[in-house]
């Protein structure tokens, strides 16, 4: 029986790229993998769209700490159904807010079918902040720890999963440039802080989606046409649609000789001048084609050649098609 042919696809947050530096706007490209794939292993960052997630059902959705781990060997990915996913809310007296949230809930469920256990807020503020310093986006977290009680009570309702939906603060002049497409996203890195955080204390699959106050919804509900590519976020607030729907599809963690291992993947694909993560550098050390497509441009400068990694590079998203179908076919690049 012929082998599964596994990819992967990551886009690193922060970073601006050109392709995957908006909510969701890589979702085409990983889904025309998906195409000529069997499975396509994607960070959220890839899919994530605001109210919408369109990632077809040959993407596995899965948090950046998690791919660390599962590209150093530690750890497998087992795709199953029924996820049940836990939802923590910051702790907020926006009435407004917190009702958007609760109805985006229940849209989920009543629409997608999502199996939501629970929802539990912190009992104090988390306080993420952004901002934007070498020209890449940047976070910190004020008190992570706050996190941790929701947590453990979603896990004792029977979740096998969390989603974290926090008040972001970014300055409004952050979020116009966004929109006009002259910075990166203000919270991409944030959220990643936030999302590891809960991986490596909890070892279960996690995302993070802001919670707007309701005084800056006209950030989302826009009265402008904004930069194409961030179309998406000028739909709504209801940012935790994505990721629920995200994580109903994402894969248990087990143990690395169980469900997908490293040693399954066939090759990764990522943008030609963001080349220094962990994923690239275990793919190089275990001979796993790298295609690194120059077309996804990004605010880095970290190029195979300037790291000494071998890789197969490429002009266009459409040659990485091609790459990928020839590795698939076992012809000789």
């Amino acid at each position: 029986m012929r082998k599964k042919f596994l990819a992967s696809f990551i886009v690193p947050t922060g970073i601006k790229a050109s392709v995957g530096g908006y909510l969701g706007d890589a979702t085409p490209f990983a889904n025309l993998i998906g195409s000529v794939c069997d499975g396509v292993l994607v960070n959220p960052n890839v899919v994530n769209g605001g109210i919408l997630n369109l990632m077809s059902e040959k993407i596995i959705y899965v948090e950046g700490t998690v791919l660390d781990h599962f590209f150093r060997g530690e750890l497998g990915l087992s795709q199953s159904v029924g996820i049940r996913i836990g939802v923590v809310v910051e702790k907020t007296s926006d009435y407004a807010a917190l009702a958007l949230t609760k109805n985006t809930i229940n849209a989920l469920r009543a629409v997608g079918g999502v199996d939501v256990v629970g929802m539990e807020m912190t009992d104090r503020a988390v306080s993420p902040f952004a901002s934007f310093e070498h020209n890449v986006a940047h976070g910190k977290v004020a008190d992570l720890s706050a996190l941790d009680e929701p947590i453990k009570k979603l896990l004792d309702m029977g979740a096998d999963t969390i989603a974290v939906s926090t008040n972001v603060q970014a300055t409004r002049e952050f979020w116009e440039a966004y929109y006009k497409g002259t910075k990166p996203n203000p919270v991409g890195a944030l959220e990643a802080v936030i999302s590891h955080y809960v991986v490596d204390k909890f070892h279960i699959m996690a995302a993070h989606a802001p919670i707007v106050p309701s005084k800056d919804w006209d950030l989302n509900l826009r009265k402008d046409v904004v930069f194409w590519r961030a179309g998406a976020e000028a739909l709504s607030p209801a940012y935790l649609s994505c990721i629920l729907y995200g994580l109903s599809r994402a894969p248990r963690l087990v143990k690395p000789d169980q469900g997908i291992s490293i040693s399954d993947l066939s090759a990764l694909v990522v943008p030609h001048s963001a080349c220094g993560g962990i994923p690239m550098f275990e793919c190089a050390r275990r001979k796993i084609p790298i295609i690194a497509v120059k077309e996804i441009q990004t605010n880095l400068n970290v190029t195979p050649k300037s790291i000494g990694l071998d890789a197969i590079e490429v002009d266009t998203m459409h040659e990485a098609l091609g790459v990928l179908v020839s590795l698939k076919e076992g012809i000789k690049i």
